[in-house]
């Protein structure tokens, strides 16, 4: 407000005034004049600092800068004292002072001029810049450091030369250049002009804070230039103990010095560099208001006042440390029990005090009694709201809370006060209580991020009549009318924005932007009383007092340390008396429950206390982010429902409150180890029947879900009610019945998931069934605060503010939902807390939402008791990019967790909108798309592909079925161009057995039929029974060792599986890989698969269906070496035996018991190998023996006991024939034999007989040696036999004394041929189908790999095919290779392997394992596979290789004529087409422009049809690698693919010569990049994650050009230009950027080459640097990482040198192969504990955000004498300040 005339200055000027007198200081003095508007002068009583040395040296120099008319600069610490003294010198002076308080926020119209709409007419109104100017006012720039750029330059021609184009067309002009101008005439005093004189009186002083030792922006130098500059230091020792005494009389002066030496140290101490002690507070006023109050309270216990850091919940235990130790230098430290040593409140009375006429009202005033048990009583007044103390609802006040309430009760009593505690713990009920007890009326102010510093003051408005003015905010209408004004969350707004505020909390005075000034009550009197004006008089003059009740509170959440921009900075220290709230105590929160929750079982109350205490105690940040979700809030949210709903599972509550499903994989495991601990178990799985049912009792409609029911609403909107499609499934019904149950209780509901989970359609099937009307809004990025809660817009040039949803739904009763809540900012989210917390909520166009209208407030909108709220949203991370709503207000929600549903719920929901897709094709959709979210969970891939893809999916298959799966997910992946991403996804459809491959050339591969001829009679046996003979026994019991714990793994671990007929239709269904050491493989009688593998020996297991294992480590019980050979069998239900041929042992395990267990078999050669025949008949009955001995074991392991037979010839081989019945040959020799033993146990001794059979027949000369035997049932056994080479041979009739081995011959030209010395075949006989299956290992060195044959003698057919999968060792050695040398000298080898080995599984296909663990499966039922032939096709769709047109029909503008019609179909009709089948067939059928022949039969035969159908029938030949094709018409010549890959080999090339890298080194290095190719992908896609966050851009304001600014309507319509917006980066130049310091420190000692060749660790270890190589590539900017080696030759080696980063992958391969080399060389030694420290040391040479250091070891701690825990305690002592390690 401009309250005196220019004109008026003028003669003021002239001298019409008189002096009032002069001021000397020293050898200093100044004139002071009468002053026209006393209301600008400053006026304290409050003596401050009066004759203090120091202070009035900074006053002498501020009166030789004004008498010289120097602008002046005072810098300095933050706080006050500066502006303090700034008043000081102008009240000296009595000079009238204009001040500004400066922030990001201030723009050129702030400090010039600004426009007005009055009277319809827009003027100018001078802002105080300009007034100071001309009035010859002092200038006050506070904070000038927190102005962006460009802003305060526009000040630079005034601050020199005094002279400013003004907006309105005016000139400041300087003095003498005016006085000039008029002295010659060319204008007069009074004249008309655009010139205005700038007074000679006008003088600026800057108030800044030196930049970069504090944060902002750093001073533009031609500003800086034109000011003289103090640095305003802290008083002195003396000078501080002589001021407090003075001014706090009743504080103890030991007190006073104690506190201000802490303050010097401390102070000291958060200088030092590297230090993360914070700044100690330059003055201690405020404290000692409070001490002088409470003159027996000792500062210790409250010390927290004016210090809060160290009793953060986050607080640094070193800073703590480090704190507290100077405190107890002073005898400062804090009590160890405060709740002991503090006062409670004893009693609260109402006084009220005469009323002051002046000012025209009441002051309230409160006593309030305290009591101490060691202090006593103490009473004092305290000023308070009008209303009468009231009990405090739902406030239960333990020992703490009283504590904390006598505390926050004494800090306001003298002061504004800050309550920090952690999220939930309390802080808003606690300022309820406040206000309860002294009777306060609140005003709340949610603050949000984009809150500018007038936005505190006032905001703008249009009259009915289009002029503008000025509305008070919040905080002006509580300091007007003595309310409380509660400020929530104040670490949300910047520094700058809050620091603005620091003359109203500080002197209790401020200007405001419409030209008004608050001021201090006490000065408010002296203007009245010294100048004789009224209290209107001086509201008229725009001066209004500031209420004494009145007080602010503001809510924190505690400071970051080391983070950027921290809150709680000097300057806001000094601002408030700060009530730290910790959370509370497990005692605590049992007796606050116990309380509210008395029906609750004490039980279940003592578990949840404890659990969340647990995890509060932890310092590992994983757990204290879990802890952070199980606040007091939440716990109170979990006993409210228990207690309702007692039904319901702790376990359940605690996920559900806890985000489960989307924590972190580490979080979540940390969760449930907790959960486990204490003892909280899963619930029972959900029932699948639960259904929405509509149920009327007495005629009232209610909706029951399970033994959950509501009453529906009635007379609704119905224009408002959602009428959705929806499935009801068994998952999301359930989560039908949580938000029913939350309902029900009044809570507001917040849906957090995945994208295409269902969320909106959950939420809107909810409300159709309850009949409830919402009001929806949509939040984005560029919701704004005003816009969430107001819709501004101009009509007829008036500011109109209409209702937003989230109106309409609180006015109305609705339910108000909120999509998309992730994507709005949180700071505008965040208001909606004080909305449903708080009840209240104050709108952009200034009305209020209150819950209760007991204040009758004007302008206030009543909550309707109905209103609900119901927020969706994404979960947080990458990809979505959202920002985290629920870690900023979730706990305000009753969470739930909207998660893809089961597959069983996703199968059921697809069927509904697929009816017609075969149940098939769904589960392999299910499957496929539960996989990929599997691996959204592990980081590999982004994309969280949800329900909706897949109801798309269906939905196109219903519609087009001809289309097929491969084509249909294609509309899913297509977006999907990333060629990591594809192969992830082409595999995971393959190992579903979804056929596709985008791109990819589907075909048919299946084996030919061959018919056989009958059997031929090999051999015919006659057992001589009248040479049987019974074997003495010597029998003897098992020497059994042991029983240890087995630990049998829990968890299943995730099996991969590769499906065979992804892009190939052939019996290949699908294989798995195992360990490459695999010795056995069994199928057990639960169809599992058990194995055994050596290096290290391990056992495993395998789910039946193949796709989960687990395996159980047994190195401690077999010692392996190379050469070792393992066997496995089962002996019973779950118990299994393992076998070692080097060894006497063996190894029993028993699953069911978890034991295991070791059996010494006695009398064994242990230098010899030793075999097991096992008994199928009987498990516990095996047979033991060794080569070419003439004696052999009995194991009966039921009995543990051990049969010795002695035999008169010597053994070559033991097979299991049947029953009882085993067959022993002998070694080869030309009368080589065989014989029958039976065995039988009676009464528990062994009966061994034996009798030799006779070959009285055979089909070659030579006898023929048994291979292999297996029963395929009770009277036919199948044996491999060699020679002669049998395609198969059996015994019908083996219980006959005349046996007959009949077969089929093989073909000496038969190309299957085993063709190895030492490799045998594998076969084994299918009972559940009939056949028997061989694998030959293939002899062909350029098509290494085995034939499988499959024979069905029953109907005499053979299929044979060939295959790569199964793999030869490469110990095998080909007949053609053996040298004459090799014949000669029988140098052959002598061990020998087996191709594989081969089981039938459960459902009667083949199961082969090949010498490396790898596993494959094929089909055998030969009619199954046609079938599945089929279905597969139909899978991968009809492709569209024929031509297409477009044909018109009816009328239509682009309709061809007929001459048109034949031209384009001219070569597109015809009446051949030919077939696709095999075979060369060609049909001649009467197709369709379109048709063409099927073909394919083996004739030729073909018929005409669609061009697209297959024809499977010719399949039935003898070729088995005959092939269907189905190519698209459209793929590329021959010549074309060649010229592409002879183009990419000689880009290859180039780009190798490019970087000078071999050929050989660049496939070295892929080799190893191969191996951690996932990881890097996983590592890489969190970078991302970070970087896409980072540079999300912000709305920046006060530009010309852009979007308009809702905020800034108004001074649109008033004619400013900066009232726009644009989005671009966030100038955190006020910040210094810091990256993230990462250090890696690899192990490369001698050890590490030595033992690499027994398990890797030097290759794992160059794979991991590769890892962090590759994955950090082009992230340098933001983590700065560093590799190291530590060895014998030191702990320090640097292999990226001078922060020069590899670039290529030449780069990379040279500091892998500098570490393999340094391994290589290096000395022997250890250096692992010199590393952690060495690296920690080096790390913090620079600034960073974060430090990280990794070290890997593979040190022997027990030999360098090194203890776990000495290494602990060395890490802890390295890892200071926020290094993590």
């Amino acid at each position: 407000m401009n309250r005196t005339n220019p004109n008026d200055r003028l003669k003021q000027l002239q001298g019409f005034l008189k002096t009032k007198g002069k001021v000397r200081l020293g050898d200093v003095e100044l004139l002071v004049y009468d002053s026209i508007n006393p209301e600008f002068v400053p006026n304290s009583n409050d003596q401050f600092y009066v004759n203090a040395q120091d202070i009035l040296k900074h006053l002498r120099w501020m009166i030789q800068k004004g008498n010289l008319n120097q602008d002046m600069f005072l810098t300095g610490a933050p706080g006050y004292l500066r502006r303090r003294i700034a008043l000081m010198y102008a009240q000296l002076c009595q000079r009238e002072v204009e001040y500004v308080s400066l922030s990001r926020d201030v723009t050129d119209s702030d400090l010039k001029q600004r426009r007005e709409i009055i009277n319809g007419t827009a003027i100018y109104t001078d802002q105080a810049c300009v007034r100071a100017a001309m009035f010859g006012r002092i200038l006050i720039l506070d904070g000038v450091e927190k102005a962006e750029r460009n802003v305060l330059p526009i000040l630079n021609n005034l601050l020199e030369n005094r002279e400013m184009a003004l907006e309105d067309g005016r000139f400041l002009v300087h003095p003498k250049r005016y006085d000039q101008l008029v002295n010659s005439g060319s204008l007069g005093y009074g004249q008309s002009s655009n010139l205005v004189r700038t007074s000679e009186n006008f003088l600026v002083i800057a108030l800044g804070l030196p930049v970069p030792k504090y944060e902002g922006f750093p001073l533009d130098p031609p500003f800086r230039s034109r000011f003289q500059a103090r640095n305003v230091t802290l008083p002195q020792f003396s000078s501080q103990r002589d001021h407090l005494r003075k001014t706090f009389p009743n504080v103890n002066p030991v007190f006073i010095e104690k506190l201000i030496s802490l303050s010097f140290v401390l102070q000291s101490v958060a200088s030092d560099q590297g230090s993360q002690v914070p700044d100690f507070p330059v003055l201690l006023d405020s404290f000692m208001k409070v001490l002088n109050s409470f003159p027996k309270l000792s500062p210790n216990d409250i010390l927290e006042f004016i210090y809060p850091f160290p009793y953060f919940s986050n607080a640094d235990e070193q800073m703590k440390n480090v704190i507290f130790a100077i405190m107890k230098r002073f005898d400062l430290q804090p009590s160890d029990n405060t709740e002991n040593t503090i006062y409670t409140i004893s009693k609260i009375e109402t006084i009220y005090s005469p009323s002051k006429s002046a000012l025209d009202f009441q002051i309230p005033h409160k006593r309030v009694q305290f009591v101490s048990a060691h202090l006593g009583l103490h009473s004092i007044e305290m000023v308070s709201g009008s209303r009468n103390t009231a009990d405090i609802p739902f406030f239960v006040q333990t020992k703490y809370h009283s504590a904390l309430l006598a505390k926050l009760l004494m800090a306001i009593s003298t002061g504004d006060v800050c309550i920090v505690g952690d999220k939930g713990c309390g802080k808003t009920m606690l300022i309820r209580a406040l206000s309860t007890l002294l009777g306060y009326s609140v005003e709340y102010i949610p603050l949000y991020k984009d809150m500018s510093s007038r936005d505190f003051l006032q905001r703008r408005n249009t009259t009915s009549s289009g002029d503008t003015y000025w509305e008070n905010s919040g905080l002006v209408t509580a300091a007007i009318e003595g309310s409380i004004a509660v400020l929530d969350p104040i670490e949300v707004v910047s520094i700058g924005t809050i620091a603005s505020l620091q003359r109203l909390i500080v002197e209790r005075e401020m200007p405001l932007p419409n030209g008004a000034f608050l001021i201090h009550p006490d000065r408010f009197l002296h203007l009245m009383k010294q100048n004789n004006w009224t209290k209107g008089e001086l509201i008229a003059r725009g001066i209004y007092p500031v209420h004494p009740s009145f007080r602010i509170v503001a809510i924190a959440r505690p400071n970051q340390m080391g983070s950027k921009g921290n809150w709680l900075n000097q300057e806001i220290l000094s601002l408030f008396s700060f009530v730290v709230m910790r959370p509370m105590s497990i005692a605590e929160e049992k007796e606050v429950m116990l309380s509210l929750f008395p029906h609750l079982s004490k039980d279940i109350i003592d578990t949840l206390t404890s659990l969340a205490h647990s995890l509060r105690i932890e310092k590992d940040e994983t757990l204290s982010m879990l802890a952070s979700n199980l606040s007091t809030r939440q716990l109170l949210r979990i006993g409210r429902r228990l207690s309702v709903y007692p039904k319901e599972s702790l376990h359940d509550s605690i996920l559900k409150v806890s985000l489960s499903r989307f924590l972190p994989s580490l979080a979540r495991e940390a969760l449930d180890s907790y959960l486990l601990r204490f003892k909280i178990q899963p619930s029972n799985p959900p029932s699948d029947t639960l259904k929405c049912e509509l149920i009327s009792i007495n005629g009232v409609k209610k909706l029951q879900i399970g033994d959950v029911s509501c009453d529906i609403a009635t007379n609704s909107n119905p224009l408002l009610i959602p009428n959705v499609l929806f499935y009801e499934n068994a998952r999301q019904t359930l989560v039908l019945q949580d938000i029913l149950k939350d309902y029900i209780l009044g809570e507001n509901i917040l849906l957090i998931g995945n994208q295409g989970v269902g969320k909106n359609k959950i939420i809107d099937y909810f409300l159709q069934l309850m009949q409830l009307p919402r009001e929806y809004i949509q939040l984005h990025r560029d919701t704004t605060v005003y816009s969430l809660t107001s819709c501004p817009t101009i009509k007829d040039g008036l500011l109109v503010y209409e209702d937003s949803p989230l109106v309409k739904a609180v006015k109305n009763g609705y339910i108000l939902v909120i999509d998309e809540a992730d994507k709005a900012p949180t700071h505008v989210t965040s208001v909606l807390k004080s909305l449903i917390e708080d009840r209240e909520m104050v709108l952009s166009d200034g009305r209020r939402i209150v819950g209760d209208l007991s204040d009758a407030i004007s302008n206030a909108i009543p909550i309707h008791p109905n209103f609900r709220m119901i927020v969706l949203a994404n979960r947080p991370g990458f990809p979505f990019l959202g920002n985290d709503f629920f870690r900023e207000i979730g706990d305000v929600f009753a969470a739930h967790c909207v998660d893809n549903p089961d597959p069983d719920s996703e199968l059921s929901l697809l069927s509904n909108y697929g009816p017609s897709v075969s149940k098939d094709v769904l589960r392999k959709l299910v499957a496929s798309f539960s996989d990929l979210r599997r691996l959204v969970d592990e980081g590999l891939i982004n994309y969280p592909y949800s329900t909706r893809e897949l109801v798309n999916v269906v939905k196109h298959l219903e519609a087009f079925p001809g289309e097929g799966l491969s084509r249909a997910l294609q509309n899913v992946f297509d977006f999907d161009n990333d060629e990591d991403i594809r192969k992830i996804l082409i595999e995971t459809m393959h190992k579903n057995g979804i056929p596709t491959g985008f791109e990819s050339n589907f075909s048919v591969e299946i084996s030919g039929v061959i018919e056989l001829s009958p059997p031929t009679l090999i051999q015919k046996w006659k057992s001589e029974l009248n040479l049987v003979r019974n074997v003495i026994c010597v029998t003897q019991d098992l020497n059994m060792r042991g029983t240890w714990d087995l630990g049998v793994p829990k968890d299943w671990e995730v099996l991969d599986q590769k499906n065979g007929r992804a892009v190939v239709f052939s019996e290949w269904l699908y294989s798995f890989k195992l360990d490459d050491s695999m010795m056995d493989l069994i199928i057990g009688s639960d169809y599992l698969l058990y194995g055994i593998s050596s290096t290290p020996a391990t056992f495993h297991i395998i789910s039946p269906d193949h796709r989960k294992k687990k395996h159980i480590p047994l190195y401690e019980y077999i010692p392996t070496h190379k050469g070792i050979s393992l066997s496995v069998v089962e002996i019973g239900m779950g118990r299994f035996c393992i076998h070692n041929s080097e060894s006497s042992n063996l190894i029993v395990l028993d699953l069911l018991k978890n034991q295991i267990s070791s059996i010494v078999v006695l009398g064994i050669d242990t230098s010899k190998e030793s075999f097991i025949a096992y008994s199928s008949s009987d498990r516990h009955v095996n047979v033991w023996y060794q080569q070419n001995q003439n004696f052999l074991y009995i194991l009966n392991l039921k009995t543990l006991s051990q049969s010795k037979i002695s035999l008169d010839f010597a053994i070559e081989t033991i097979h299991f024939a049947y029953g009882n019945r085993w067959i022993i040959q002998e070694p080869a020799s030309r009368n080589r034999k065989i014989h029958w033993m039976s065995v039988d146990f009676v009464n528990g001794e062994c009966n061994v007989t034996i009798y030799p059979i006779l070959i009285v027949y055979s089909h070659k000369q030579d006898n023929a040696v048994l291979k292999q035997m297996k029963l395929m049932d009770p009277s036919t056994m199948w044996i491999n036999v060699c020679p002669p080479e049998t395609l198969g041979a059996y015994i019908e009739d083996v219980q006959g004394e005349l046996l007959g081995l009949n077969g089929w011959l093989r073909d000496t030209r038969d190309d299957c041929q085993n063709g190895f010395i030492n490799l045998s075949s594998a076969f084994a006989v299918l009972p559940k189908t009939y056949q028997y299956v061989n694998v030959i290992p293939s002899q062909d060195v350029e098509k290494p790999g085995c034939f499988v044959e499959i024979l069905n003698p029953k109907l005499k057919q053979l299929r044979k095919f060939f295959t790569n999968l199964i793999t030869i060792p490469h110990q095998a050695k080909r007949i053609r290779d053996q040298t004459l040398g090799d014949s000669i000298l029988g140098t052959t080898e002598k061990r020998h392997f087996s191709v594989g080995k081969i089981l039938e599984t459960q459902n009667g296909d083949i199961l082969v394992m090949d010498a490396i663990g790898n596993v494959n499966v094929f089909q055998a039922d030969h009619q199954r596979t046609m079938m599945e032939m089929k279905a597969w096709t139909n899978l991968t769709g009809a492709l569209d290789s024929g031509t297409l047109r477009i044909i018109y029909e009816g009328d239509h503008p682009s309709k061809l004529s007929n001459e048109e019609i034949l031209d384009a179909t001219e070569g597109l009709i015809g009446n051949e087409g030919k077939g696709i089948g095999g075979d060369g067939g060609e049909g001649n059928g009467e197709g369709s422009g379109e048709g063409g022949g099927s073909g394919g039969a083996s004739n030729g035969q073909g018929s005409g049809g669609p061009a697209q159908a297959l024809t499977v029938d010719a399949r039935v030949s003898g070729s088995i690698d005959e092939k269907f094709s189905l190519r698209e018409v459209g793929e590329l010549p021959k010549e074309v693919t060649d010229a592409q890959k002879e183009l990419h080999r000689e880009n290859m090339a180039n780009y190798l010569k490019q970087i000078d890298m071999k050929s050989q080194d660049m496939d070295k290095f892929l080799a190893y990049k191969e191996n951690v190719q996932m990881e890097i992908r996983e590592l890489r896609v969190v970078l991302e994650s970070v970087e896409a966050k980072n540079k999300e851009r912000i709305w920046m304001r006060n530009k010309t050009s852009g979007d308009i600014d809702d905020t800034r309507l108004v001074e649109g319509l008033s004619g400013e230009r900066a009232i726009y917006r644009l989005r671009g980066e966030d100038d955190d130049s006020m910040f210094h950027q810091k990256p993230k310091k990462l250090f890696f420190v690899f192990d490369l000692s001698a050890s590490m080459m030595r033992f690499n060749g027994y398990d890797g660790r030097l290759d794992r270890s160059l794979e991991c640097a590769i890892m962090i190589m590759e994955a950090f590539r082009g992230f340098e900017h933001k983590f700065n990482y560093k590799l190291f080696a530590h060895s014998g030759d030191g702990p320090d080696a640097d292999l990226i040198p001078d922060n020069i980063y590899p670039k290529n992958e030449k780069d990379i391969f040279t500091i892998v192969n500098r570490m393999q080399v340094h391994a290589s060389y290096c000395m022997s030694g250890d250096n692992t504990l010199s590393a952690i420290s060495t690296a920690v040391k080096k790390i913090t040479n620079e600034d960073a955000d974060d430090y990280f250091v990794v070290v890997l070891s593979d040190a022997n701690l027990h030999q360098y004498n090194i203890s776990t825990h000495s290494l602990a305690t060395g890490i802890v002592v390295f890892a200071y300040g926020s290094i993590t390690i």
